[in-house]
């Protein structure tokens, strides 16, 4: 009997793609991965990593992939292929169009609900980890 594999879903600006150049347009993706500044590991070996241990189905999301005309998939394909996403696991990845449903969410703007909501002047002074550093 076959595992069911769990539904991450990545967002693609400020979690795999660092994002320093902010939004340009669906097709432009200048800047470099993102890096894990604890172990060094960059965003493509982590990627990597969450497809070999065989436990997840891997989802992407964009608002670059929400209108397939504009060629923003395409674009965050090149992208992950030319900073070293090998074909066989780039075919294994999910491009999405929207948010669907998941078993976990991975983004970097959002605020964790844990039961209590939260004061309108933690929401109006989020930011995402990216704006921090």
């Amino acid at each position: 009997m076959a595992t069911r594999l769990k539904k991450i879903l990545i967002d693609f600006d400020g979690v795999i793609h660092r994002y320093n150049s902010g939004w340009l347009g669906e097709g432009q993706i200048p800047d470099a991965p993102v890096v894990d500044t604890a172990s060094g590991q960059d965003a493509i070996q982590w990627l990597r990593t969450l497809l070999q241990c065989g436990h997840f189905a891997i989802h992407i999301y964009s608002r670059r992939g929400s209108d397939p005309s504009k060629g923003g998939i395409g674009a965050m394909k090149t992208w992950l292929s030319r900073n070293g996403l090998e074909s066989r696991y780039l075919k294994r990845i999910v491009f999405e169009k929207e948010k669907p449903e998941s078993f976990l969410v991975i983004d970097d703007r959002c605020l964790q609900f844990k039961g209590e909501f939260f004061e309108p002047n933690v929401i109006k002074n989020f930011k995402p980890w990216w704006k921090e550093v």
